[in-house]
This record gives C-alpha cells, structure tokens and sequence, in this order.
C-alpha cells in the first residue's frame, strides 16, 4: 500500500465490495480484541480496550446477519464483568460521570480555549463535533438546538407498561 496521495491515478483504483470492507473490519476488529489491554490507567482514558474492540466486532456481525457471532462477541462483553448499568441512568450524559462503568468507548474532549474541536473551520466549534441531527438541515437550528416537534412526538408516543414515558427520554432526547 502506498499514501492516498502518492497515487498518480486515485480514480482508477477499483471500490472494494461491501463484503470485502466488512471483512477488512471484522479483521481490523479481531486483531484489536487480542491486542488491546482490558482497561487503562487514568492517564489514558477514553483509549480503545479490549472491551470496545470486542463490542465493535459484534456490530459488523450483527449487520452481516451473522447472530450467531454476534452475540458470541457481545456475550463477551456482557460476561466480562468489566461494565455495568449505572444506578442512574443520567450518568452517562454528565461530564462528572465520564468514563463510567457503561462506557465501553468514549471520545475524549479538552477544553483548549480555541473553540473546540468540530467547526467547519479549524479553531472554530462549538466544543465538540456532537450535534444532534434529527431532521434534515431546513428543518433543524443546529445553533439553537432545536427539536422538530415531530420527531418529539415521535419520541414521546412509546410507553413503558405503566403508560408512562420512559425517563431515559428526558436524559437521551433532551
């Protein structure tokens, strides 16, 4: 293999099919689940684990309609005892909470003083490059982050068997 842009002619170089890119990331995924350390020290939060790997192998199986080893690998995850429901659920969406027993992966940010990471612009953001993308651009503040009240009805209109809405709405959709 050589750099993208040593290639004298990048249009000719032939697509791969879906099947060989899944089996590129099944690959990927399974080198890294024997490689990857079951946890980090403090210093390195937020790096990828053996736990992440292993619950990213799973995805591309499920996808492939392969159950079978996709739940082999997500029943490893389940299994390892090394995460956990939080008691409270709003803890994982709480910068206080971070890096919780939930956490198989997350994306660590740092306040740097320049805006963040995420503008369309380097330097520039609005602290992250999470932004909720519920309806199309004409439809949605990104600014404002504003919700279409369809897409909240729609959120709102699944019950729990009591006929409540379920809490986690108001910490997931809100």
């Amino acid at each position: 293999m050589q750099p993208f842009s040593d290639t004298e002619d990048p249009e000719a170089i032939s697509q791969a099919s879906p099947d060989e890119v899944w089996q590129q990331v099944i690959s990927d995924f399974t080198s890294a689940q024997s490689k990857l350390p079951q946890s980090w020290d403090s210093g390195n939060l937020g790096r990828a684990t053996w736990g992440s790997a292993t619950a990213f192998l799973g995805t591309p199986k499920l996808y492939r309609k392969d159950f079978a080893g996709a739940k082999a690998e997500l029943k490893k995850v389940v299994d390892s005892g090394l995460y956990n429901l939080t008691a409270d659920y709003a803890d994982n969406f709480t910068q206080d909470a971070e890096n919780n027993s939930e956490s198989i992966f997350e994306v660590q940010f740092i306040i740097d003083g320049n805006g963040g990471w995420g503008g369309d612009n380097a330097g520039t953001g609005k602290g992250s490059a999470f932004h909720p993308d519920l309806a199309p651009a004409g439809f949605t503040g990104q600014d404002g982050m504003q919700v279409n009240k369809w897409a909240l009805d729609f959120f709102l209109d699944e019950k729990r068997v009591n006929g409540e809405v379920d809490p986690r709405a108001f910490e997931t959709f809100f």
